[in-house]
C-alpha cells in the first residue's frame, strides 16, 4: 500500500549542487548569519527541534526532539533563497523528491518535497534529486523554503509527511508533523523558526529599537565652537552614545561636540542591545562648519605717484579669529603678473614695493592661510594711477657745441630720454638725442651780437616736455586754472578749464597764444603748450590738475547694526579713496533712550563726501564672563558669575526653570558706580534635568528676566 522512504539523506545530498548552480550570484553575499535551533511550532507552542535520527524508522530521516542537547544547531544568510546548513557548514538541510507527483495505485497523490535529514554540502546532483532553498524573516526568524529544479524553475513545497513511519519526520511548506502510526489524512500544520527553546510556548521577538536627536543642530558654526548634542532612544535602558564619523572636522566626548575645521561634522548615535531589544539602527546628524570670515584692504602710499617715484602696497588682514593663528602669505599681482610673496607683520600687513610705469595698473592681493581649514581666502583689488613727472631743460654754450640737460622734477626719478631741438635767435639749427640725460649737439654760435639760445625738449610716455635758454629774454607763457570751486589740497570736484597768458617781451610771437583747454577726465592731468619768438625766444609751460569726482567709501568699524551692547562700543571710521586720498573720517553717536545711531562721515582731500549710519541698542543688564549666545547665558554649575544691571536699585528674584517666570526673594544690587549696580550669583540650581533657567530683578516693582543655560 505504502511506499518506504529510503535514502533521504543521500537524495537530498545530491540534488544540492544543483539547486546551488541555479541560484543567482548574490544570493551568498547576505550581510548577516543567523544561527539556531530549528525549532517546529504549532500554533503558539514550540513542539521540539530538528535533530539527530533516533534509531527508529527509516534510516536517514531527521528525528525531532525537544531536548536541546539533541537538537541540531543550524545556520542561515540573511536574504531570500540561501542555504540552511549545520552551524559548522559541513552539511545542508536537503529535499528527496523521490516520488511521482502523479497519482499511484489511484488512490493517493503524492506530493513533492520531504525534508530529510542534513546531507553533505556539496554534493552532486543525479537523476531527479533535488535541494531546497530557504528564506529567513531577520525580524521573527522564520524560515520559509521553495524547490529549485534541475531546469531552474521554482516550486513552493505544499506537502505534508506521509507512509507508517516510526519517530518524528518533517514536511514542507505546511511542515507537518506526523507521529507514531499518523496517516496523511491528519497533518499538523508547523511554522519552522530559528531559535534556542526546544519545547514550551513561543517568546516574542526582540523589539527593534529607534534613535530620534532632541537637540538642533547649530546653524552658525566656527572651528573651535561646541554643541550638547541629545537623542533618545529605545525602552533597553542601554544609554544612546555618541560618535564622530569625521574626526578632522569634529570630535566627540560624551555628549559635548567640539568642532576643529570647515566642513561637514557626522555626529553618529547608536544605542546597544539587550535582552528583548534589538540594537538600534545607528542615525546620523550634519553639522555645518564655517571658516572664520577675514577681509584685506588694500592701500599705496604715495596714492598718486608720479615717473620713478615708486609706490608700497599694503595689504590690511582682518579676521572673526586670532590672526596669529592664520598663517599663509599674500600674493600681490600687478596687472594679472604676480610680483611678490609676503607674510604679514604682528599687525596683519604685508607690504610690497612696486615699481610701475606710466598709466593705470590694477594690483590685485591675495591671502591665502595655511591649509588648516578654520579661515575663509580673502582679496582686495584697486588701481593706482602713474603720473608722467615733470622736467627742467638746462641749456648751455660751448664755442664749438651747444647742450642741454633735461633732468625729472622731485619726487619723480629716472632718466630722460627722446630728443631735444635746439635754436639759435629763434631758428633750428638741430637735433639730438638725449644719453644719461644730456643732448649735445655740434654748432658754433656767431659772435657778432647777443643771440638766443634755447633748446625744447619733447618729452616722452613718463616725462612732461620743457625747454630753456641762455642769453636771451624769452618770452613768458603762464597757465591758469579756472574752475567754479577752489581746488582742496591741489583736486579739483568738477571740470576745469586751463587758459593760458602769453608776454613776449617786447619780441614778436612767432606763433599764436594758446588757446584754452578743457580738462574733465579723472585723476591727474597735463596739458603742456609752447610759444616763440622772432628773436629766438622760446617758452613753455605744463599745467598739471589733479580731479576727483568720487566719493570716498566709507565704513563703521567697532559697533554692528541691530545689535545690543550692555557697555556702549567705541566704533571707528574707516575710509578709503583711490584718487585723492582720505582727508577726514568721523564718527558721531546719538542716543535716544536705549537706542544709539552711529554716523560716520569720509571726506576726501578733494571734498567729496560720503555717510554711514549704524544703529544699536543699551542693554539694561549683563551677566560678567558669560558668553551670551542668541539671547541665552551661557553658564558652568557651581560657578559665581556678577550680575549688572543699569539705572536705579534693583533687587534679584531667585531663579526657576524655563519658561517659568523668577519668583521669591529680594536680594539687593550693590552699588558698581553711577547708575550701576552688581550682585554675586551662584549657579548653583540642578541640572541634572533641567538646563535652562530664568533668573530675575526687579526695578521700581517691574521684573526682569535673565535667561541662562547652564552648559557644564
Amino acid at each position: 500500500m505504502y511506499r518506504r522512504v529510503t535514502s533521504i539523506a543521500t537524495s537530498a545530498a545530491v540534488g544540492l549542487a544543483a539547486a546551488v548552480a541555479l541560484l543567482p550570484a548574490t544570493a551568498h553575499a547576505a550581510p548577516e548569519t543567523y544561527s539556531g535551533r530549528l525549532q517546529l511550532i504549532s500554533g503558539d507552542t514550540i513542539v521540539g527541534c530538528a535533530g539527530a535520527y533516533d534509531g527508529q524508522g527509516v534510516a536517514g530521516a531527521a528525528a525531532v526532539s525537544t531536548d536541546p542537547e539533541s537538537a541540531h544547531r543550524f545556520s542561515i544568510p540573511a536574504g531570500t533563497q540561501q542555504d540552511l546548513s549545520l552551524q559548522d557548514g559541513s552539511q545542508v538541510l536537503g529535499v528527496d523528491d523521490n516520488y511521482s507527483a502523479a497519482p499511484m495505485g489511484g488512490r493517493y497523490e503524492w506530493a513533492f518535497g520531504v525534508l530529510g535529514a542534513p546531507v553533505a554540502a556539496g554534493s552532486p546532483s543525479v537523476n531527479r534529486r533535488q535541494t531546497a532553498v530557504w528564506s529567513i524573516d531577520p525580524a521573527t526568524k522564520t524560515l520559509s523554503t521553495v524547490y529549485v529544479r534541475p531546469d531552474s524553475t521554482v516550486v513552493p513545497l505544499t506537502h505534508f509527511l506521509y507512509g507508517e513511519f516510526r519517530g518524528h519526520f518533517l514536511m514542507t511548506p505546511d511542515l507537518a508533523l506526523a507521529a507514531n502510526g499518523m496517516r496523511p489524512s491528519v497533518p499538523t500544520a508547523l511554522t519552522l523558526r530559528l531559535g534556542e527553546a526546544c519545547s514550551g510556548p513561543v517568546t516574542p521577538p526582540d523589539v527593534e529599537q529607534t534613535i530620534t536627536f532632541t537637540s538642533t543642530a547649530p546653524e552658525t558654526v566656527r572651528p573651535g565652537d561646541t554643541y550638547e548634542v541629545t537623542a533618545t532612544g529605545g525602552e533597553s535602558g542601554n544609554p544612546v552614545t555618541f560618535s564622530s564619523s569625521t574626526r578632522d572636522e569634529c570630535t566627540i566626548e560624551g555628549s559635548t561636540v567640539t568642532f576643529h575645521r570647515a566642513g561637514t561634522c557626522t555626529i553618529v548615535a547608536d544605542q546597544a542591545a539587550a535582552t528583548g531589544f534589538l540594537a538600534a539602527d545607528p542615525v546620523s546628524q550634519d553639522v555645518r562648519v564655517d571658516a572664520f570670515e577675514t577681509s584685506l584692504d588694500l592701500s599705496f602710499e604715495p596714492a598718486n605717484p608720479v615717473t620713478g617715484q615708486g609706490t608700497t602696497a599694503t595689504a590690511q588682514l582682518g579676521t572673526e579669529g586670532t590672526l596669529g593663528d592664520a598663517g599663509g602669505v599674500v600674493q600681490f599681482r600687478v596687472d594679472g603678473d604676480v610680483v611678490d610673496h609676503v607674510a604679514y607683520d604682528e599687525a596683519g600687513r604685508a607690504s610690497t614695493a612696486l615699481d610701475l610705469g606710466v598709466g593705470t595698473h590694477q594690483v590685485d592681493a591675495t591671502w591665502w592661510p595655511e591649509a588648516n581649514h578654520q579661515y575663509d581666502d580673502s582679496s582686495d583689488s584697486d588701481t593706482v594711477t602713474v603720473s608722467v613727472a615733470g622736467t627742467t631743460t638746462k641749456v648751455a654754450v660751448k664755442p664749438r657745441e651747444l647742450s642741454a640737460t633735461v633732468a625729472p622734477v622731485a619726487p619723480g626719478a629716472g632718466t630722460p630720454t627722446g630728443d631735444v631741438t635746439f635754436f639759435v635767435d629763434g631758428k633750428k639749427v638741430g637735433t639730438a638725442a638725449l644719453d644719461h640725460g644730456t643732448a649735445k649737439l655740434a654748432h658754433s654760435v656767431p659772435t657778432d651780437g647777443t643771440h638766443a639760445v634755447s633748446a625744447a625738449y619733447a618729452g616722452s610716455t613718463e616725462f612732461t616736455a620743457s625747454s630753456g635758454s641762455t642769453s636771451r629774454s624769452n618770452p613768458a607763457l603762464t597757465a591758469r586754472v579756472i574752475s567754479s570751486q577752489k581746488s582742496r589740497g591741489g583736486w579739483y570736484r568738477h571740470p576745469v578749464t586751463i587758459s593760458f597768458g602769453c608776454d613776449a617781451k617786447g619780441a614778436e610771437l612767432t606763433t599764436a597764444c594758446p588757446k584754452p583747454v578743457k580738462v574733465s577726465r579723472q585723476g591727474s592731468s597735463t596739458v603742456t603748450r609752447t610759444i616763440h619768438t622772432a628773436d629766438g625766444g622760446i617758452a613753455t609751460v605744463t599745467a598739471a590738475v589733479k580731479i576727483d569726482r568720487s566719493k570716498p567709501r566709507v565704513g563703521i568699524r567697532g559697533v554692528k547694526s541691530g545689535r545690543s551692547y550692555f557697555d556702549a562700543p567705541k566704533p571707528t571710521c574707516s575710509a578709503k579713496d583711490s584718487l585723492s586720498g582720505v582727508k577726514t573720517c568721523k564718527v558721531t553717536t546719538k542716543r535716544s533712550g536705549s537706542r544709539v545711531v552711529v554716523t560716520a562721515n569720509a571726506t576726501d582731500v578733494a571734498g567729496n563726501v560720503r555717510t554711514k549710519r549704524a544703529a544699536y541698542r543699551l542693554a539694561g543688564y549683563k551677566i560678567e564672563g558669560a558668553k551670551l549666545k542668541n539671547g541665552v547665558y551661557q553658564v558652568r554649575h557651581g560657578e559665581t558669575y556678577t550680575i549688572v544691571v543699569r539705572g536705579s536699585k534693583a533687587r534679584y528674584v531667585y531663579a526657576t526653570p524655563a519658561p517659568g517666570m523668577p519668583h521669591r526673594g529680594s536680594v539687593p544690587f550693590k552699588k558698581a558706580g553711577k547708575d550701576r549696580w552688581a550682585l554675586g550669583v551662584k549657579m548653583s540650581m540642578t541640572t541634572s534635568r533641567t538646563r535652562s533657567w530664568n533668573l530675575g530683578y526687579t526695578q521700581n516693582g517691574k521684573l526682569h528676566v535673565i535667561k541662562v543655560k547652564v552648559v557644564g
